[in-house]
């Protein structure tokens, strides 16, 4: 289903363009719950309080994908607005590049201060090691992640809410059944709920890149890249609200992690 946001909204409509994006932030929090469910019934409280512990700091590194992805889509749709096809292609695929750059950044930089995040919040000894490893192959998808953020709410823009909604799915499924076949039934432990994670983050980042190159008869599609320093700062500052929304919610899940995993 394809609606373009430029279109006439009745109620019913509005409904069935929403609708996805809802369930696909609901989806979006299966990854920690899966996780957290395989890990604590078939590894331990000290590896589920290992994974717990280190996944909201990530978060806050995650933020920078919902700048791009909302302040982005702003910049597109008016350029789409503006009957300016051709431009808002442009910065539609420069920002999905700029989005993969800054998270291979992002995540060489939470390599580098992994162990310090971890012992800041308390971990120590095997808990330590734990939190660090799990967070360290997460960081691997971790530009995935971004772009999963990113196409968010670029798919809302290009009138195709289900396609985050289908590629969450996906990923969902992916994540529960490597969970069970690397932890159940190959004993990986915190490193078998970790590739499966790595595996469902691929499949939500990779699928609308493949989607959007493939598909080149819709609104939007991925084809030469140009991005001005001015449209890249309009996105930055359009976006910047939704980074400040997301950092306190990180910092609130990391101090409840604390609490719960750490105090007696």
């Amino acid at each position: 289903m394809g609606i373009e946001i430029s279109s006439h909204f009745s109620y019913r409509k509005l409904m069935r363009f929403v609708f996805p994006s809802i369930a696909t932030m609901i989806f979006l929090s299966t990854y920690s719950i899966i996780d957290g469910f395989f890990v604590s019934n078939y590894v331990g409280d000290r590896a589920f309080a290992a994974i717990n512990l280190i996944f909201p700091a990530l978060g806050i590194f995650g933020c920078v994908g919902a700048v791009i992805g909302a302040g982005g889509s702003a910049l597109i749709g008016k350029r789409l607005g503006q009957q300016r096809i051709e431009e808002a292609c442009s910065l539609f695929s420069s920002l999905s590049l700029a989005g993969l750059a800054i998270g291979v950044v992002l995540a060489a930089c939470a390599w580098c201060v992994m162990p310090w995040i971890a012992s800041g919040m308390g971990a120590e000894g095997e808990m330590l090691r734990e939190s660090v490893f799990y967070g360290r192959i997460l960081l691997i998808s971790f530009p995935m992640h971004l772009l999963q953020s990113i196409y968010h709410s670029f798919a809302v823009t290009a009138g195709k809410p289900p396609l985050a909604f289908w590629t969450n799915v996906a990923s969902g499924v992916i994540n529960l059944a490597f969970d069970y076949l690397f932890i159940v039934y190959f004993g990986w432990a915190v490193a078998g709920a970790a590739w499966a994670t790595v595996l469902a983050e691929f499949t939500v980042g990779l699928l609308p890149v493949l989607y959007f190159i493939l598909h080149r008869d819709g609104v939007l599609h991925l084809g030469y890249p140009w991005l001005r320093l001015e449209d890249f700062l309009k996105v930055c500052s359009n976006g910047i609200s939704q980074f400040l929304t997301g950092v306190p919610m990180s910092f609130l899940a990391i101090v409840g992690s604390h609490e719960n995993t750490l105090v007696p």
